[in-house]
């Protein structure tokens, strides 16, 4: 592993509603009644903030771009300063928004509870976007831009649709890794990559998606259309992943692994593909290393891989269908 703090960062990281995350254990969660927690932990979260984590643990440069609140960054700042991420944020009055991640146990299920925050943009949202783009691309040396996570309140649902274009403008490639109408926009831009779950492709297309044959069949129009330029993947939960380039589809099962919390899996797998696409993998491996990578983590608690010593061995594991 290298050392992130003393690299330019190869890739920044869009956190436009960072979260901090309080994560409840339970030992069953059973609507209305009372029930005694096993753990409780506090720690910065949200889809970029886990991605970049991610990254760096494996050593590659990582930077954070977009807005966090004054009044509660410490746990940012502190989450940075351990794993070497570099800070290219913009700090605005008022404090980040909280969410509440319920982890039953017993069913390996988490239940999410996404809270609003208190921030305001006091130059105004396009004046904020603009001085996000400038930190983003700060570095000649970037070479991915990955925009996930949520849209604040607010702010235009075409934001990552601009900002995909902008930095294309600047040879930088892109991921795109959002819901909705800013998922839907954002398409519009053909990012590099992009990565919606399955519900969030049925969105897309405007129906129910039931077997698999009608995820890949969907999945493939999609690229057909031209609203990706590289590759596609559909996270399915507990069915795995699809992997879609313009010539082949595969689908990664899930490996036989026992599951400590859901939350940020698919970050991981963000996060292990751009890893694979810096080492210009062919989609087979690609769809091997991003697979690894989501299930370190699932038996990790808190953002990040963990430790790295059995990804080797999950790698090999992962088992490939192509269809």
């Amino acid at each position: 592993m290298t050392d992130a703090h003393n690299q330019a960062p190869e890739v920044v990281c869009i956190a436009l509603n960072p979260a901090i995350d309080q994560t409840v254990e339970l030992d069953q969660l059973t609507p209305g009644q009372v029930h005694r927690a096993r753990s409780v932990r506090q720690e910065a979260g949200g889809k970029a903030i886990n991605v970049a984590a991610c990254l760096a643990d494996a050593g590659i440069p990582v930077a954070i771009a977009g807005r966090l609140g004054r009044e509660n960054a410490e746990d940012f700042r502190q989450l940075f300063d351990a794993k070497g991420i570099h800070d290219r944020l913009c700090y605005i009055e008022g404090s980040t928004r909280i969410n509440t991640k319920l982890v039953d146990i017993a069913s390996g299920t988490t239940t999410e509870i996404n809270l609003p925050g208190s921030l305001s943009d006091p130059e105004g949202v396009p004046a904020t976007a603009a001085r996000v783009l400038r930190r983003a691309i700060a570095g000649d040396l970037t070479r991915w831009a990955i925009a996930s996570g949520s849209v604040p309140s607010g702010w235009a649902e075409d934001i990552y649709a601009r900002g995909i274009e902008h930095l294309r403008r600047r040879g930088v490639m892109t991921f795109l890794d959002a819901s909705g109408a800013a998922l839907r926009a954002g398409l519009e831009a053909r990012p590099t990559i992009a990565k919606p779950n399955r519900d969030e492709l049925a969105e897309l297309v405007g129906r129910p998606l039931g077997d698999l044959a009608e995820v890949v069949a969907a999945a493939r129009a999609l690229m057909q259309d031209g609203k990706v330029e590289r590759l596609l993947c559909v996270s399915l939960g507990r069915e795995g992943a699809l992997f879609l380039d313009h010539e082949r589809c595969l689908h990664a099962h899930p490996l036989p692994i026992s599951v400590r919390s859901t939350v940020g899996a698919g970050d991981a797998m963000v996060a292990g593909i751009v890893a694979a696409q810096l080492q210009e993998l062919e989609l087979d491996d690609c769809a091997r290393v991003a697979s690894a990578w989501s299930a370190a983590h699932l038996v990790h608690q808190g953002p990040g891989l963990g430790s790295l010593e059995t990804l080797d061995a999950l790698i090999g594991s992962v088992n490939l269908v192509a269809l």
